[in-house]
């Protein structure tokens, strides 16, 4: 989905102190933490391959990366959508603010679920927040350093790449960071335009803008499917000047 501003999901960041973002020197790490709820607690492998893919896309960029996961997981009531957009992003401002036992950490706070990947808007960003459903299909891929960057299309490997495009959309990137490249009958996507590349007409029209960083205006679905699990060059580009931060 494109991305969303914590700020407009959560009416009391401002109150909280945290709407701003500071700066840091280009020699700290960016810091990611993986949180989970208790039915992907039930996929042990799916955080080890969510933080490997995580670092091994962001590394790419030039970062020092520190990524952690909490082995507690997260009881959450309601649908996978409540979860995703409300649920999670308010818990994370309140981990902020000390109440709750959610402690944030400054780049990227993500959760796995283990919800439904069918639906077309599966995952959700925040600016430091995503969720990502699916801790199944996760916890099938092979690990990170065992897996080429670009793979064939199937159900795993597009959660996986879905993990990559949300924790971009939590760092800034929007869908014109993506990539669509042809070669004869193959078509291979950059996690920034992902699965949009085969939408239905309307759906890849609203999503994917006209400054797509490469191919936008092309049709994929009668193509053979590749999925790229690292960033485009230009979202590359943009994540090296990154020095956001969730805490003011």
């Amino acid at each position: 989905m494109k991305r969303r501003t914590l700020l407009s999901a959560v009416g009391a960041v401002a109150s909280l102190g945290i709407a701003d973002r500071t700066t840091r020197a280009p020699a700290e790490p960016l810091v990611v933490r993986i949180w989970q709820t208790e039915e992907a607690a039930a996929r042990p492998s799916a955080q080890k391959r969510a933080a490997g893919y995580v670092r091994q896309a962001l590394e790419a960029t030039g970062h020092d990366v520190a990524v952690s996961y909490e082995e507690e997981p997260l009881r959450f009531d309601g649908s996978d959508q409540h979860v995703e957009r409300e649920a999670w992003p308010k818990r994370v401002v309140a981990g902020v603010a000390g109440a709750s036992a959610v402690d944030p950490v400054r780049d990227v706070n993500l959760l796995l679920t283990d919800g439904a990947v069918a639906r077309p808007t599966a995952g959700y960003a925040f600016d430091h927040i995503a969720a990502v459903p699916g801790a199944r299909f996760l916890a099938a891929m092979p690990p990170a350093d065992e897996s080429p960057a670009v793979v064939d299309y199937g159900v795993p490997a597009a959660v996986t790449q879905l993990l990559v495009h949300e924790v971009g959309h939590a760092l800034g990137l929007d869908h014109g960071h993506g990539s669509v490249a042809v070669d004869g009958d193959t078509v291979t996507v950059s996690p920034m335009v992902s699965g949009y590349a085969w939408a239905p007409d309307e759906l890849r029209a609203d999503q994917l803008p006209a400054g797509i960083c490469r191919g936008g205006a092309v049709k994929a679905d009668d193509r053979r499917r590749r999925l790229a699990m690292r960033f485009s060059p230009c979202a590359e580009s943009a994540l090296r000047s990154y020095r956001g931060g969730l805490f003011s």
